[in-house]
């Protein structure tokens, strides 16, 4: 299968020449509302402790904002509350394209199968909800057979997490049907544009 390709800056997803909205995208048009993820100040707040925790855990020593060294600290509390030896924590930034969405995963746990997306807002909703059905979703049918064992977990680092073990309970064929349904509209529009645009610059 070639590989997927991630575009940072306008957070898309590629491959073999097809553009994938990012779960996040889909989950915000499937609820109208993106300001949970949308403000930039947010955005790069969470960047800050993904880039911070990966120093940290890579050995270095460094200096961090207190709000940064707060989701930090309750990072290193949730790993010990549930006896994850840091070390062998992967930071395994792979982007998986599957079912019309892409993600990323932030974190690999090996011990105990976990793919761990981390967040930062301090809260718990519908989007995150959707989101973790649409991961658990991909890991069922993605075309990354080595995945298919793994479960994901979303990490809040205010609030503790949402336990795997509840991802049955929070996938449903209804929302998946919604979700796969918002992908498809997205891809659509997503290709009209493209075609307009390339018409425009022909």
């Amino acid at each position: 299968m070639n590989q997927v390709i991630f575009d940072k800056e306008n957070h898309t997803y590629q491959r073999d020449g097809i553009f994938f909205p990012s779960c996040t995208e889909v989950v915000n048009f499937i609820l109208n509302n993106s300001k949970n993820y949308s403000n930039k100040s947010a955005m790069e707040f969470g960047t800050a402790v993904h880039e911070c925790l990966f120093l940290i855990l890579q050995g270095y020593k460094i200096e961090m904002h207190p709000r940064v060294a707060l989701c930090v600290k309750q990072f290193f509390k949730w790993a010990i509350d549930n006896d994850i030896e840091v070390s062998n924590l992967i930071f395994q930034k792979h982007s998986i394209a599957s079912n019309g969405y892409g993600w990323e995963i932030d974190l690999y746990y090996p011990p105990k199968h976990l793919l761990i997306d981390i967040k930062t807002g301090g809260v718990y909703d519908e989007p995150h909800y959707f989101q973790l059905m649409g991961y658990s979703q991909a890991i069922i049918e993605t075309e990354w057979i080595a995945y298919k064992d793994r479960f994901p977990l979303m990490l809040n680092l205010y609030l503790g997490e949402i336990d795997y073990k509840e991802v049955s309970r929070i996938y449903s064929r209804e929302k998946w049907l919604v979700f796969i349904s918002a992908c498809h509209v997205l891809n659509y529009n997503k290709k009209l544009f493209m075609e307009a645009k390339n018409v425009a610059t022909d």
